[in-house]
């Protein structure tokens, strides 16, 4: 299938939009006023050139992505955490404090008790769960009701990435070299250092404490060791100098990949952050940004703009395009297993593989 992707955007990377332009920095993915928000996908007929194959041979050509339809909601979401290898528990969150919870077979909205936009949520188990925000908003889910925490940061930096490590830490980044800690204690302290200065800061994840790495705007990664924070001290290769949205470990060996702006991926090796890209399909007109990627056990999968979704081994190798059946821009990719991940998007957009 084809269609004409056409009329897709993506508005300057922070409130300046002439000045950033000329040095091809695009937004944190979508930008409506008044918080970060999506541009808005082509509503043209055709398929845009976006074809895909039907996946990897392992799949015996069974699998496929499917939307998900009684959300009751046409907010942006912006991302997801999965509980489970099938997905039938799933917490997501978006734009204005949208939060829907899948459970016993039906998505429900709970009340987040903010309007702010979220942009990440992240557990341990579905019992405590966290989601973070513009305006500095941090919430906990705990016995079923979300509350606000963090006024202890004294903060209203936006939050962007979360992890939540195995010791019940858990780990927010955002802008202004912003990153906040919640000690297993409950208190949330913010983490300083002078590699931090001024940076922006999208997504943050590693398996322990003294193993994180966050990345963000303008080619920055930062690792955190035993000693706090730091720059990372590998060069990245000439081509990969950009904007980062999303960081994942490889459980196999922690060895961290991220993707970013004009088909980013860059992988972490021994004397250098390796790059490769994506190009966008054949026909589509806007650039392909990624902006969400999930190891699901040994397989990488990413997904970003115009619905794009590809997979590989995380230990490299060729790339598979799937069909993900939407055209709107994808947020975010998660799940623990290949048969069970969740993709969300702009205007309520939800896609789970099956």
């Amino acid at each position: 299938m084809r269609r004409a992707l056409s009329g897709l955007f993506i508005a300057g990377c922070f409130a300046v939009v002439s000045s950033w332009a000329a040095w091809g920095c695009l937004p944190d993915p979508p930008i409506r006023l008044p918080d970060l928000s999506v541009a808005g996908s082509p509503a043209d007929g055709g398929d845009g050139g976006l074809a895909r194959l039907d996946g990897p041979r392992s799949d015996l050509g069974t699998a496929g992505w499917q939307a998900e339809s009684g959300l009751g909601t046409m907010q942006t979401l912006r991302a997801a955490w999965v509980a489970d290898a099938s997905a039938r528990e799933v917490f997501v969150v978006g734009h204005a404090g949208v939060i829907l919870h899948l459970s016993g077979g039906s998505w429900q909205k709970e009340s987040s008790g903010t309007d702010a936009n979220l942009y990440a949520v992240a557990a341990r188990t579905p019992t405590e769960v966290f989601a973070v925000g513009d305006r500095g908003v941090i919430l906990r889910r705990v016995s079923g009701t979300w509350q606000r925490e963090g006024s202890e940061l004294a903060s209203t930096s936006p939050l962007f990435g979360l992890s939540v490590l195995p010791s019940g830490e858990v780990i927010a980044v955002g802008d202004n070299g912003l990153i906040a800690r919640r000690q297993t204690a409950g208190v949330w302290v913010a983490e300083t250092a002078p590699a931090l200065a001024g940076l922006a800061l999208r997504s943050v994840a590693g398996p322990r404490l003294d193993a994180l790495f966050a990345v963000g705007m303008n080619s920055a990664i930062v690792r955190r060791g035993q000693l706090g924070w730091e720059l990372d001290p590998l060069p990245i290769d000439g081509a990969g100098r950009g904007n980062y949205y999303a960081v994942a470990t490889n459980p196999a060996d922690s060895a961290p990949v991220a993707v970013g702006e004009y088909g980013l991926i860059l992988s972490r090796r021994a004397d250098r952050w390796q790059v490769e890209k994506r190009m966008p399909p054949s026909g589509m007109t806007a650039p392909l940004h990624l902006y969400g990627l999930s190891v699901a056990g040994d397989e990488l999968f990413v997904v970003g703009a115009g619905g794009y979704v590809a997979r590989r081994l995380a230990s490299g190798g060729s790339w598979t395009e799937e069909a993900s059946g939407t055209r709107a821009d994808l947020f975010s990719v998660s799940g623990s297993s290949v048969s069970g991940l969740v993709s969300v998007g702009e205007n309520g957009t939800l896609v789970r593989r099956q």
